[in-house]
């Protein structure tokens, strides 16, 4: 069990995580727990588990096998893998019996299985069995290691022993004078070396005499008193020149110690000591004789001392100048002290005034010292008590505190009577490593009130400045729904009028109203983003992430605008680049299209370029600093202006805003998402020549291929997607939010049904069970997350995907839809590539070719009157198949354009739009040289014309 941040608690009492999103089986397992004593906390999904578990560890999780976005055996898994949550008992709650599955839960790192539904007593008997194993296994865990520093101490103090023996042995063996000792009976067992050498005897011969019997009859007579005396008083005894003779006979003087080892209060043995003063008696005899002649020496000193005490009047002199000098040093600092702007009072130790300086009187109001007699360090000042122990200790504190001047007011009509503000700085005073007690304080004050009164003033500026952000905030959200609203009725419905109008007028028309509409939802979309970002609620979202399908996204998105300015698209990406890399895959492509739409806008000959390369690290084997780079031969930024771009608002000075648009935005956004990643962007342009945009992404985390999707796949054109039957359910309170959408998808094999509100929705998904619900969030009565909640509860329509339609992108969209169930969201105006592409992560769906799709989807748009000139145009195309045979044969571009031509305005003539889109899609792919695509749709005319002469 994980113990890094939680003590050991008793059986009875544990934290416990219900990681299921069934309510039921939670509120079942939560109440039975609670009512046991048990604290209980819940996560319905593997992301908030994470949250859960990073907030505080649980003792045990009981984890649902089958879970919305991760199932339970991948996230046992992960704890598994991080050390932190390896020691969580994991018991799998499940509503399968299956013998493979609980296997696999014991495989991956469960320690039980308990199976729905649920038996109290065995639920309450399960958890309480390996809470306690786990509590006590922690307990032997924490007892071991009590015992593994007691071991640890013993060994340290068993050598810590050893050493001082060794210590003490070699002081021994190593001192000049000697030592022997005697055990109980007064035979010597030890002698050191220096007794050797006094006895001129090796310690084996030294060792088993016994005193006063073994040793020469003259040393006995002189050593025996004092032996017994030591002995007898169990006291140490000193003995000095006393005359022996050792034991191979040689006279010798000796000075030492008797000292008298006792055990339980009895004489145990002797230690003696012996020094060998023989040369030090010889030499005082012959001191006596130098007497006469030290004498002598005296009178010699006498003189000497006569001269050093000329030289100590000199040093009296020279120090009594120093004393002057020192007394001027300290005039100084008492000047210092007095006229010092600084407010300084010194206390004794108890706090009472002893000095005080003009300038802290000042800050009261007071004139004279004597009115501030009665101030007491510890009384009138508010230390803070957290602070008493660090200033007692001899550190400095400083600390800010209120003053009030009523309490002074009184005594000293002349001090101020409001609060001021004081910072206090305060030194102890001559305390030394010898003293107990101090002898003062040294006080600053400073006088802050006016400081504070400009933070207060501050501060309210602030709160005026928040509050100001919120009503923009709130106004740019209202702003947003009110122009998002219509909006989404204009692009919707001029997206449908383009499939369905052949006049090229009408149609250039048509492309202004789109391309404005798309234009104020670009500028929407620019100011909210920048609201967000300095509101701080723009979050980065980092996931697993395959570059090369952005990268094939930007080149289809700008492939039609690159044909019709004649420009080279060139994507170069380092052979080094990992697959997959963990990033928040949508502001990167928001980035990018910001970059290479600018430099498509700048650019009219030449290439654009998107380079991309990584930089690894060897001591990081799993990260890489990514750069990319867009660089164009459009018409250049000149040197003064390119960081100027990067603000809010602005852009190149003489840039014709008629030309070229914008709003001065996204490049400040682009720059803002940047930094946001953890990377830096940077500009180097010629005018004329072009500019190059790089982008350094540092510290990229490279993902393992293994977890992800086929890189191989390529991005799907959502124009050759053809749904297999299944039905939408529609829910929008607008008329004109519903039609463009029901118009998209009954177009492409979809049936659709329509709610106005929440309840008719409720009714609809219970009775038709649609294979997918697109709900609005602003429902009336019942709203969008309400409605949805109540999906997402009811057994019939639980697994039907629900995906969120919303205009109100300043708020966290994304947190909401998780936290309402919703499976994905959308943002109003709805983008019908946008729409398609989410739809196929829900619905199955076939890749059809360009020709495949025209039967299904257009030859109902031609009227019933055009019906009968259906021959006539059937004998137009007879009469071209020839041109398409000798085209089949040599791929002639200008030839090909030409018969496109011809294929368009038979459809505009005979008012059959799916041909007037097959002669432009073969215009385009002559203008891209897309060879392969042009002799794939080239190949497909015989069968346009057959499907022709079907209908006939």
């Amino acid at each position: 069990m994980a113990t890094n941040n939680r003590s050991v608690v008793t059986p009875s009492l544990g934290n416990i995580l219900i990681v299921d999103d069934d309510p039921i089986a939670v509120r079942f397992l939560a109440n039975i727990l609670k009512d046991n004593g048990y604290t209980v906390r819940v996560a319905l999904n593997a992301e908030l588990t994470f949250k859960t578990l990073t907030a505080k560890l649980p003792d045990l999780i009981l984890l649902d096998v089958k879970l919305p976005d991760v199932n339970g055996f991948e996230i046992c898994r992960q704890l598994q893998a991080v050390e932190r949550y390896r020691l969580i008992p994991i018991i799998f709650i499940s509503a399968l019996e299956d013998t493979a599955d609980k296997v696999r839960g014991f495989q991956v790192g469960g320690i039980d299985y308990i199976t729905k539904p649920f038996a109290p007593e065995e639920v309450l008997a399960r958890v309480k069995t390996h809470l306690t194993a786990c509590f006590t296994q922690e307990q032997l865990v924490i007892t071991n290691k009590q015992l593994q520093q007691q071991i640890v101490k013993h060994e340290q103090a068993k050598n810590e022993l050893y050493q001082l023996q060794a210590f003490y042995a070699t002081i021994l063996e190593n001192i000049v004078d000697g030592v022997w000792v005697t055990d109980k009976n007064d035979y010597i067992y030890y002698a050191n070396h220096g007794m050797e050498i006094i006895a001129g005897l090796s310690s084996q011969h030294i060792t088993g005499i016994r005193l006063l019997l073994d040793l020469p009859e003259e040393t006995i007579k002189f050593f025996r008193p004092y032996y017994l005396e030591a002995k007898d008083t169990l006291k140490p005894v000193y003995y000095d020149k006393v005359a022996v003779k050792t034991p191979v006979g040689r006279p010798s003087y000796q000075s030492g110690w008797l000292i008298p080892l006792k055990k339980n209060g009895e004489f145990n043995g002797m230690i003696c000591t012996v020094a060998d003063v023989t040369e030090r008696k010889l030499t005082a005899d012959e001191i006596k004789r130098y007497q006469m002649h030290l004498e002598e020496l005296v009178a010699e000193r006498t003189v000497e001392l006569n001269n050093a005490n000329n030289r100590l009047k000199q040093e009296i002199t020279e120090r009594k100048r120093t004393e002057r000098a020192l007394r001027e040093s300290e005039e100084k600092f008492r000047r210092i002290y007095a006229e010092s702007p600084l407010g300084i009072a010194l206390y004794d130790s108890e706090g009472q005034l002893l000095n005080i300086n003009q300038s802290c009187l000042k800050i009261f109001g007071l004139t004279t010292a004597d009115q501030a007699k009665d101030f007491n360090l510890f009384e009138d000042f508010a230390i803070p008590t957290a602070m008493l122990k660090p200033l007692y200790q001899g550190n400095t504190i400083r600390y800010e505190t209120l003053f009030d001047c009523n309490r002074i007011k009184t005594l000293n009509p002349t001090s101020k009577s409001e609060s001021i503000y004081l910072d206090i700085l305060i030194t102890l005073l001559n305390l030394n490593e010898t003293e107990t007690t101090v002898s003062g304080y040294l006080v600053q004050l400073i006088d802050i009130t006016e400081r504070k009164q400009n933070e207060t003033l501050l501060k309210q500026a602030k709160e005026t400045a928040e509050s100001a952000n919120q009503a923009k905030s709130e106004f740019l959200a209202n702003i947003s729904h009110e122009i998002r609203t219509p909006l989404n009725a204009i692009i919707g419905f001029s997206e449908l009028l383009a499939s369905l109008i052949m006049d090229r007028n009408q149609a250039g028309y048509l492309d202004s109203i789109q391309s404005a509409g798309k234009s104020l939802l670009t500028l929407i979309n620019d100011v909210l983003d920048l609201s967000k970002i300095e509101a701080g609620r723009l979050e980065i979202q980092y996931e697993p992430t395959n570059l090369y399908t952005i990268f094939n996204e930007l080149k289809q998105i700008f492939a039609l605008k690159i044909a019709e300015k004649n420009l080279e698209f060139i994507i170069d990406i380092d052979d080094t680049l990992p697959p997959i890399l963990l990033i928040d895959e949508t502001r990167l492509r928001q980035v990018l299209l910001n970059l290479v739409g600018n430099a498509l806008k700048f650019t009219d000959e030449g290439y654009i370029k998107l380079s991309v390369r990584p930089i690894y690290q060897a001591e990081y084997p799993q990260q890489i600093d990514l750069i990319l780079a867009v660089a164009d031969t459009g018409i250049g930024i000149p040197p003064g202006q390119q960081q100027m771009i990067f603000e809010s608002f602005r852009q190149q000075d003489g840039q014709s805003t008629r030309k070229y648009g914008g709003t001065g935005l996204g490049l400040a956004i682009t720059k803002r998402l940047v930094e946001m990643m953890n990377g830096r962007i940077s500009v180097s342009s010629c005018v004329g020549a072009g500019s190059v945009f790089e982008i350094i992404l540092s510290a990229v985390q490279v993902e393992p291929v293994e977890n992800t999707v086929d890189l191989t796949e390529s991005v799907i054109d959502l124009r050759q997607i053809w749904f297999e039957t299944a039905t939408v359910l529609v829910v929008d309170k607008i008329e004109s939010h519903r039609q463009p959408i029901s118009e998209w998808l009954s177009q492409v094999n979809l049936e659709v049904i329509e709610a106005t509100n929440g309840q008719q929705a409720l009714l609809l998904a219970q009775r038709h069970h649609p294979d997918l619900i697109l709900m609005d969030i602003n429902l009336p009565d019942m709203n969008g997350y309400e409605t949805t909640q109540q999906l997402k509860t009811n057994p019939v329509t639980l697994d039907i995907p629900v995906i969120a339609l919303t205009d109100s992108i300043t708020l966290d969209a994304e947190l909401m839809a998780h936290q309402a169930h919703f499976d994905g969201y959308l943002y109003k105006p709805i983008n019908i590539y946008d729409l398609f592409k989410m739809l196929s992560q829900y619905l199955k769906y076939i890749k059809k070719t360009y020709i495949d799709l025209i039967p299904q989807v257009q030859l109902k748009n031609i009227a019933i009157e055009n019906r009968a000139k259906l021959p006539e145009l059937i004998s137009e195309l007879n009469q071209i198949v020839p041109t398409w045979q000798q085209l089949s044969r040599v791929m002639e571009m200008e030839a090909i354009t030409h018969f496109a031509d011809q294929i368009a305005q038979l459809g505009e003539i005979y008012q059959v739009l799916y041909l007037v889109h097959y002669g432009e899609k073969l215009c385009h792919l002559t203008q891209t040289f897309d060879i392969t695509n042009l002799n794939k749709v080239l190949s497909e005319f015989p069968k346009m014309v057959a499907q022709l002469k079907a209908i006939v």
